[in-house]
This record gives C-alpha cells, sequence and structure tokens, in this order.
C-alpha cells in the first residue's frame, strides 16, 4: 500500500507525490480544507506524512492545529514544519502572520523531554531546562509530536560562520537566522508499531539552496568581505 501524505497549505506547488490541501481551490489541490476551521476532513491515524512549508504562521490559533496533525497522523507518522523564524524582520512586519516560530516552539507541542535537539540549541536558564513544556500552562494538552531534528537557515551573509557564532547571534539580533525547519514524530502509545515512517521529501529548490554552508563563489567571498569589514567599522 502505498503510503499517504499531505502537504498542507500547499498552495499552488504541492510536494510530488503528496496531496495537497489548501483552502483556495487552486488545480493543483486534492483536498480543500482550510487549517483554521477543526476538524480536518480527515480520519484519525490515517497520513504516513504530513508536510507544512510556511502555512503554519498564519493559522489564528496554532495550538489546534498542532492537535489534527497529530490526530490524522499515524503512530510515528513524520510531520516536517518549515516556517520564518521569529526573529526576522519582514516577518515581524508581515501582518498576515499570527503564529512565531523559533527553537523553543515545538516544546510546547509536548510534554516528553525526549528530543534529538541538543540542549545547547535551546538551553535557556533560568527558564525551561527541560525540554517538554506542553504542560507549563497547566494544559492538560491531548497530543504529542516529539521533535527528531531542527535546522535553521541563516542569510547568506551568515552561513560561512562556525555554529557557536550563528547561535549567538541569532540569539542576539534579528535578521540573522532567516527559516527554520522541525522534523518532528507523531507519538502515540500504539502497541505493535516498532519503525518510524522513512517517507522521503523532496524539499523545494529555493529551501535546498538555503541550506548548509554558502558555498565559495567569488559573489558570497565578496559578501564574507564585506561584512567582516563592516563589522569592523562598525562593532
Amino acid at each position: 500500500m502505498n503510503p499517504v501524505c499531505l502537504d498542507l497549505g500547499c498552495g499552488r506547488r504541492p510536494q510530488p507525490g503528496f496531496f495537497g490541501v489548501d483552502r483556495f481551490p487552486f488545480p493543483e489541490v486534492s483536498v480543500v480544507a482550510d487549517l483554521n476551521r477543526q476538524p480536518l476532513p480527515f480520519v484519525d491515524n490515517c497520513a504516513d506524512c504530513i508536510y507544512a512549508c510556511h502555512s503554519l504562521e498564519h493559522i489564528d490559533d496554532l495550538l489546534p492545529v498542532i492537535g489534527e496533525i497529530w490526530r490524522i497522523g499515524k503512530p510515528r507518522a513524520r510531520v516536517v514544519v518549515v516556517a520564518p523564524y521569529g526573529y526576522q524582520g519582514l516577518n515581524l512586519a508581515n501582518p498576515y502572520h499570527k503564529q512565531f516560530f523559533n527553537e523553543h516552539s515545538p516544546r510546547f507541542w509536548t510534554t516528553s523531554d525526549e528530543t534529538g535537539v541538543a540542549a545547547v540549541e535551546y538551553h535557556h536558564p533560568p527558564h525551561g531546562s527541560s525540554w517538554g513544556l506542553g504542560n507549563s500552562d497547566h494544559s492538560d494538552i491531548r497530543f504529542d509530536l516529539r521533535c527528531r531534528r531542527m535546522e535553521f537557515l541563516y542569510f547568506d551573509e551568515y552561513r560561512s560562520l562556525n555554529p557557536d557564532k550563528l547561535r549567538y547571534l541569532r540569539r542576539k539580533h534579528s535578521d540573522v537566522c532567516d527559516q527554520i525547519l522541525y522534523e518532528l514524530e507523531v507519538f502515540k502509545t500504539t502497541p505493535g508499531i516498532d519503525a518510524a515512517c522513512d517517507v522521503g521529501i523532496s524539499y523545494p529548490d529555493w529551501l535546498t539552496a538555503r541550506r548548509g554552508p554558502l558555498p565559495m563563489t567569488w559573489n558570497n567571498l565578496l559578501r564574507i568581505v564585506w561584512r567582516t569589514l563592516r563589522t569592523k567599522l562598525h562593532p
């Protein structure tokens, strides 16, 4: 049986092999549904993989949608979320962006301390030393999305820096990190499920080009030199 894969808020370009879900009835959309209106038109435990790229920041109330993603995902389904990093100028100014995402966001989607994210990425003393903060508001959340990996996509002028410097800058300054990517897993106490879903995702070209260190072309080398000079002139 072929895996069931959903692209939530796909617009005109759903992921290849995915059922596109969007509130606008574009020809490329398989299921017309508004993420702000729950429940979504899918049965429980139906999806092997769920992808949401630049859609969840438009949601009015995020946690109910996270709950729906958990509900329709099979046990150990793969969930990938891509969103603007919170401290990014255009994101902060955008009146259509209603949700804020950073390294702490998926901590509120689980009560478990199990995560694949290194503590150095989210350590925020003296607050919240444990990972899972889903019940920090004395709420009884009914879902459990566990973050297996987190990736930061930086603006080009910073991509050549080492990880420690990047981490420091993104926490202290705006317009350092541009996007954030979460790879998550649906966790349900269902017996007999031993392996996580391994459905592959072909990321869009624009996203792939932003990942990892900046390629050493002449233009990029000039950017690095300019950034270094600017830092020395205006520390």
